[in-house]
């Protein structure tokens, strides 16, 4: 009867321990939220919204004009896209566009994922772009993190790798 009972307080542990661990998956990830995603904001960001679209800016802003943007759209395939789509997309509709720097399919999450990284020159600024297309179930989301202060570089990318899916059956 013991061996019994300590069989069952094991298994209900474990169970307790992975239910806390789907917990954590189906409900975890950083401060702010996005539709299903979840995030870390560096330091002396906020979100805002602007002309429809959310956007986290610095607390410095107009002085500090690096940014992310956060876009949702319908479902869609990781199949879809290529770099040679984007570059002749970016090349046709961006004036100043000066290329592709790096394009992977990867994984964000565990969700298929792009990371797509180009540079631009707008009204005389040199910047930097990368963005994160999240290819997730109904939908997909698309962060753009503009770059004109090197600085954000490494700190955008601590960002990315905050980024977690809330999982949902929908």
């Amino acid at each position: 009867m013991k061996k019994v009972a300590k069989g069952f307080l094991s298994l209900s542990i474990v169970f307790v321990l992975l239910l806390t661990l789907t917990s954590c998956k189906l409900f975890g990830g950083g401060k702010e939220k996005f539709g299903n995603l979840r995030f870390e904001l560096p330091e002396g960001f906020e979100m805002t919204e602007q002309s429809g679209v959310k956007v986290a800016i610095s607390e410095n802003y107009p002085l500090v004009t690096d940014n992310i943007t956060f876009v949702k759209s319908g479902k869609d395939s990781i199949d879809n896209y290529s770099k040679e789509i984007f570059n002749n997309y970016y090349k046709n509709t961006v004036a100043g566009f000066k290329g592709i720097d790096s394009f992977e399919k990867i994984e964000i999450d565990g969700v298929p994922s792009i990371r797509l990284e180009f540079r631009m020159t707008m009204s005389g600024v040199n910047m930097s772009q990368t963005q994160i297309m999240i290819f997730y179930r109904k939908a997909s989301y698309v962060v753009t993190f503009t770059v004109l202060n090197s600085q954000y570089h490494d700190i955008f990318d601590e960002v990315i790798k905050s980024i977690k899916v809330k999982w949902s059956l929908f």
